[in-house]
């Protein structure tokens, strides 16, 4: 599939709300086993919302949800510290973080655990050797990847589709995974960024996090 094909279903699906949708499959062979991996374009349950017409709410323009899937190296201290949500080791989990774009706020979730933060991204989807920071006593922005960490967004960094991709972001406010919020019904998603639609989901974060929706 090449790119224009790309762009024209992005075009179809986001501009018209057509509910058209692509699927790659990619065959695998190690050790005398095949595997056959599939990998979408589009979101999935954003395509099938498409299908139910007037049952998908409109998007406010402004509100993305994203996930945070701590782990040895995905740390949610350090994306607090220095300001940033990550995503990768495949392609189906850095994907959608091109969505998100400058200037407009994204509201976070650990899954399993419930939102953790909100804030308004700075910078759009970034390979974590190109994501630049301020260390402390330091003159000069280093690599993510050289500044000190409680996880490791180094591995597998030469790899465009298995290294770490961050996106930027100006924290509003944050809290503890311990401390995360999370009641039944709210909105949650397995892509790592969506736009967030569920009016309920985002009447009570609103609430909670003190802001405001947008005008």
């Amino acid at each position: 599939m090449d790119s224009s094909t790309e762009r024209i279903i992005e075009y179809l699906s986001d501009e018209f709300e057509v509910p058209i949708n692509a699927i790659r499959f990619n065959y695998y062979k190690e050790n005398g086993r095949e595997y056959i991996a599939r990998t979408w374009l589009k979101d999935p349950y954003e395509t099938e919302e498409n299908e139910e017409g007037d049952a998908r709410e409109p998007w406010n323009g402004h509100d993305f949800y994203a996930n945070f899937g701590e782990n040895e190296y995905r740390k949610w201290e350090d994306g607090q510290k220095y300001g940033f949500i990550t995503g990768g080791h495949g392609e189906w989990y850095h994907r959608t973080m091109g969505k998100a774009e400058e200037g407009k706020r994204i509201f976070v979730n650990c899954p399993g655990k419930g939102y953790i933060g909100v804030g308004i991204v700075t910078q759009e989807k970034t390979p974590a050797p190109e994501f630049m920071v301020e260390i402390e006593g330091k003159e000069e922005e280093v690599p993510i990847t050289k500044a000190p960490l409680e996880g490791d967004l180094s591995r597998d960094a030469e790899d465009p589709d298995l290294r770490e991709y961050l996106i930027g972001v100006d924290w509003i406010e944050t809290r503890d995974i311990d401390n995360a919020f999370w009641e039944k019904g709210l909105y949650a998603n397995q892509n790592t960024v969506t736009r967030l639609r569920d009016q309920q989901t985002l009447d009570r974060l609103y609430e909670v996090f003190g802001v405001s929706p947008p005008k």
